[in-house]
């Protein structure tokens, strides 16, 4: 039994602009329209990462610092849920450290073995910072929600769950309503989109909200 439905940016697109009438069932969009289509919906999927929902995206990192090196960037991560030094066949755990708490410590040019963490966040992406100082090599295993794949060509796959695909074409509909206007779309037609892609947008949400969330930080842990 197959499962595997995938749909590709050019489907969400057409299907997308044939939810609100745009389209016709068989006709396609021209080139203008595919890349209006994509630049929404990459940045509808990228904006979709602000409110959370970021959890079929989750996967396994590391990275090596060099001795003195106490600070590395993560290409890729959106956000990080948990940190392990590898300390020959164990990974231990590290404690997290907000930024302005490792910004108070004193002795921030220590040397030994790391045993915490913070994150930097840029427009460029997160550095991981450690403390101490690695005083030789150490390997960093992370956990994190990587960044939403770009669309770049109508052929490429758009990075959600079969389960969701419905979600994402429907909320790209509504965003698409505008472009076309009134004289291309039926404005109760589009009403009924809009609710329904309300609906699934909350599903989506709701499925994909963490089981727990970690609130403060170690630094008590080690003073």
């Amino acid at each position: 039994m197959p499962t595997t439905f995938s749909m590709t940016a050019r489907d969400m697109v057409t299907q997308a602009m044939r939810e609100i009438g745009v389209l016709a069932s068989g006709e396609n969009p021209t080139s203008d329209e595919l890349a209006d289509g994509i630049l929404r919906l990459n940045s509808m999927l990228k904006a979709y990462a602000a409110k959370g929902l970021n959890l079929w995206r989750d996967t396994e990192g590391s990275v090596d610092f060099a001795a003195g090196v106490s600070s590395m960037p993560l290409p890729g991560a959106l956000s990080v849920s948990g940190v392990r030094l590898v300390i020959g066949n164990t990974d231990r755990l590290m404690a997290q450290w907000e930024a302005d708490q490792y910004a108070s410590l004193p002795n921030k040019a220590t040397r030994a073995t790391p045993v915490a963490y913070t994150l930097i966040t840029a427009t460029t992406g997160l550095t991981m910072q450690l403390w101490p100082v690695p005083d030789k090599p150490y390997t960093v295993r992370y956990s994190y929600g990587r960044i939403t794949a770009d669309v770049v060509q109508p052929s490429d796959p758009v990075d959600v769950p079969q389960m969701f695909q419905e979600a994402v074409w429907l909320a790209l509909a509504v965003r698409l309503a505008p472009t076309f206007g009134k004289a291309r779309t039926d404005p109760q037609t589009v009403q009924l989109v809009s609710q329904r892609a309300a609906e699934l947008e909350r599903d989506m949400l709701d499925f994909d909200r963490p089981a727990s969330y970690q609130i403060g930080s170690d630094l008590d842990a080690y003073p």
